[in-house]
């Protein structure tokens, strides 16, 4: 999808900042749901990883515990 929205970019010279470039308002709201979609599921994934990790450590411990008192 970026290389389509890079196709339609339109690059300019600016007066005093050099060169910029500009993008219309629906790609660039676009890019920006697709990039906070990411960030949600990149968070989810992370949070449902350490959940897993977390319920694992526990049950180790109480494994431990359990053996200890036997």
């Amino acid at each position: 999808m970026l290389t389509a929205i890079k196709n339609r970019m339109l690059v300019i010279k600016t007066l005093t900042g050099g060169e910029g470039i500009i993008i219309r308002t629906k790609d660039l709201n676009s890019i920006l749901e697709d990039f906070c979609r990411s960030i949600i599921k990149n968070g989810e994934i992370e949070m449902r990883t350490r959940c897993e990790q977390l319920s694992l450590q526990i049950i180790q411990y109480e494994n431990l515990l359990y053996s200890k008192d036997q």
